[in-house]
């Protein structure tokens, strides 16, 4: 993905969804309540007015109101989205297991960053059903519901290209050593 050269993260409140996404199920998002068997979520977002990168989710216990988010981060630096410039995010999630109808938690969210492993969340509870990520989640805006988060120019646009998603492992190539 690309931002323009000129994007704006945004004018008093700096935060936004980058576009791309997994879910599963009722795809549990919006200020919802994940209770096991209303789906999951998981998208990249951009956080404060330098761009930082993040992922943001929404899973059984989620501490935010609006869901949680884990900076991703380069050699213990926080990864900020680059402007004009094109860059590589590959996500995997592994849903949890479930037994009976308790979900254990043994979730997972790893983002990569141009190749690297940039985001890591263990320990995660998505369902307690059977739901599984059946969806590519997409939605690119900014901020929330006020116009303090809206741009503070008409020419911030976010290109994609090359977009895949897999349940094969091997289909991703920032995930396996595919040529």
């Amino acid at each position: 993905m690309r931002f323009s050269d000129d994007f704006s993260w945004g004018t008093t409140e700096y935060a936004g969804k980058v576009g791309l996404g997994l879910a599963g199920g009722a795809s549990c998002s919006g200020g919802q309540v994940c209770d096991g068997t209303n789906g999951f979520s998981s998208r990249m977002i951009w956080r404060l007015n330098n761009g930082q990168a993040a992922v943001y989710y929404y899973h059984m216990g989620h501490e935010g109101e609006y869901g949680d988010y884990a900076v991703l981060k380069r050699n213990g630096a926080d990864i900020h989205w680059p402007k004009g410039q094109w860059v590589n995010v590959a996500q995997r999630v592994k849903v949890n297991t479930v037994t009976g109808k308790t979900a254990n938690a043994d979730g997972e969210i790893e983002v990569f960053y141009n190749g690297q492993s940039a985001a890591k969340v263990t320990g995660l509870r998505f369902v307690s059903n059977d739901d599984q990520v059946d969806k590519a989640y997409f939605s690119s805006f900014a901020g929330g519901a006020t116009t303090s988060f809206a741009p503070n120019n008409d020419n911030s646009f976010i290109w994609y290209d090359d977009l895949k998603v897999s349940t094969d492992r091997d289909d991703i190539c920032e995930l396996s050593s595919c040529t």
